[in-house]
């Protein structure tokens, strides 16, 4: 009897006291480290990540790049985007671009789709002048891409496109941009993107991001680009 009341006691002390983990046990979740910057054009649309209602553009952190297409950014009060441009410059930064307009963006109407998603790797994963390899800092960011590819756009199209800066005849520039297009391509097969899959386009010097008229300009037109249809 003694003893039944004894461990009666202890319960009710254990219920009524908490048990403290010691800070070795104890598993903290990790802050948000990649900084996404969300952008519009037109400027200052509400926008929708997740449950949370931002103007943009806006700041926010996230924990992994897989949010972005767990969380699916919307327009609160406008029509679909015809193209969401996702620009990763590092795995620490990423910048997402909505364009909202009444036509199609100009390398949706080049590739004869009504929307597009494209990913753009920025100036630090560009080509070398008159090159076509891909540098090792592309390489990690090329994983990632098919990591996304393969886990959310499976069966979906995907095109390879890509670019090359002014300088030259305009058909020498079209085939560098086809082969630099090829390289992505075997990378991304190498990886395990199914062959099916993927479509190559060189578009040459036809769509530069900024003006070719400075040397640094021209290396961010030295690019590739991932696009993704409906």
């Amino acid at each position: 009897m003694k003893r039944g009341l004894f461990l009666s006691f202890l319960l009710t002390l254990l219920i009524a006291c908490p048990q403290t983990v010691p800070p070795e046990l104890a598993v903290s979740t990790p802050e948000p480290a990649i900084s996404l910057l969300i952008k519009s054009v037109p400027d200052n649309v509400e926008i929708l990540f997740g449950e949370r209602k931002v103007i943009t553009p806006a700041r926010l952190k996230i924990h992994s790049i897989d949010q972005l297409f767990v969380n699916n950014i919307k327009a609160v009060n406008m029509p679909e985007a015809v193209e969401q441009r996702i620009k990763i410059y590092s795995e620490e930064e990423i910048e997402v671009i909505l364009i909202f307009d009444s036509g199609l963006s100009e390398m949706a109407k080049a590739l004869r789709l009504t929307k597009i998603v494209v990913f753009d790797y920025g100036e630090g994963v560009t080509f070398d002048f008159n090159k076509h390899e891909i540098k090792p800092a592309f390489k990690p960011l090329l994983a990632k891409q098919a990591d996304m590819l393969k886990k959310y756009f499976d069966g979906i199209d995907i095109y390879i496109c890509g670019h090359s800066d002014s300088v030259g005849r305009r058909e020498y520039n079209l085939e560098l941009s086809l082969d630099r297009a090829k390289s992505v391509y075997d990378e991304l097969l190498k990886l395990g993107v199914p062959r099916a899959n993927m479509k190559i386009q060189g578009f040459g010097s036809d769509y530069p991001l900024v003006s070719n008229d400075t040397e640094a300009g021209r290396a961010q037109n030295r690019r590739i680009e991932v696009i993704l249809g409906p």
